[in-house]
């Protein structure tokens, strides 16, 4: 019993020092083994550190990538989306829609305008406005809109002359504001004044109201509100800016026609203003200011009267001044 108990033993004995001498070597191995110090343990993560940082520059880098392609793809959609529209018959005008004219043919403005078969979305329509008043006067109002695909829609409104003034310089018309137009046909039912000069004009407020740069110096000429143009007459100049005949003239066209509504013509000097050709054979004129139009008719026929008596036959009689009524003989 004794001999077994004491190999027991024995067994015992060498197994703890065989661990112990394993847990000292292993210690040993600890202390002078590089690789398990702390500063290899620092060089472990700076190493995973610079791999993590490589991998995110790797996928920066094909980020950088993927959105330049698609910059790319974008751009040449783009462009072949212009070329598309660019060479795409369906937008080219084939429709110009015209409403408000009454007397101005609508295929001679769709021919002035020169924009059939263009490319809608080149049409400027300040431009069109611009050109619509230059080439035609009598028109205002006017807006242009763009309907796409193909379709230009203009409105606007046509003036209506009322009076149709013939000079020995150019023939116009007036409507019932003033505006000076050009004619455009023989209208027979107006009123017609026959005269020696234009009317006396003046631009109209709306077009005052706005900022003008002008270096023409023929156009300079003609806005200075002179009546008489001396030389060639240029109807695209003098209807290159809007004009209205001056208020005090309309208003004593218009007063003068109210009294004597059976007159169709009346008569126009610079000098002696507005009038009529008697039926039995003088002109007769009362000036261009008819606030004493009533006193002027009563001082008319008195003056006749007293003509008449004395056996006198005038060629003019003039009541432009009330205190001074004079007539003239023929030579």
């Amino acid at each position: 019993m004794k001999k077994r108990s004491s190999r027991r033993s024995e067994k015992v004995r060498r197994r703890l020092n065989q661990e112990s001498k394993s847990w000292i070597n292993q210690a040993s191995r600890r202390l002078t083994d590089p690789t398990s110090s702390p500063r290899n343990a620092d060089s472990d993560n700076q190493s995973q550190r610079s791999s993590i940082r490589t991998q995110a520059e790797r996928h920066n880098y094909f980020f950088r990538i993927g959105w330049r392609l698609l910059s790319f793809i974008l751009s040449a959609g783009f462009a072949f989306g212009i070329y598309s529209l660019w060479n795409d018959p369906a937008y080219q005008v084939t429709d110009i829609e015209i409403n408000g004219l009454q007397r101005i043919p609508v295929e001679s403005v769709k021919d002035n305008l020169e924009i059939l078969g263009k490319r809608i979305f080149l049409v400027d329509r300040t431009v069109i406005e611009t050109q619509l008043k230059r080439t035609y006067p009598e028109l205002w109002g006017i807006k242009v809109n763009l309907i796409m695909p193909n379709k230009v829609s203009i409105q606007l409104t046509e003036r209506q002359p009322m009076i149709a003034w013939n000079s020995n310089v150019y023939s116009l018309w007036i409507d019932a504001q003033g505006y000076l137009i050009p004619v455009r046909d023989d209208q027979t039912d107006l009123l017609s004044i026959n005269a020696d000069s234009l009317p006396t004009y003046q631009l109209s407020q709306n077009y005052r109201d706005e900022e003008v740069s002008i270096e023409d110096t023929d156009i300079q000429q003609i806005i200075k509100d002179k009546p008489v143009i001396k030389g060639d007459f240029s109807e695209s100049l003098f209807f290159a800016f809007p004009k209205q005949i001056t208020p005090n003239l309309l208003t004593a066209i218009l007063q003068l026609n109210a009294w004597m509504p059976d007159e169709k013509e009346l008569l126009y000097e610079e000098v002696r203003g507005v009038g009529w050709k008697d039926p039995r054979g003088w002109n007769v004129f009362i000036g261009s200011k008819l606030q004493s139009i009533n006193d002027k008719m009563l001082m008319y026929e008195t003056i006749i009267r007293q003509l008449d008596k004395e056996g006198i036959r005038p060629a003019m009689v003039s009541v432009e001044f009330l205190h001074a009524p004079y007539y003239r003989l023929e030579n």
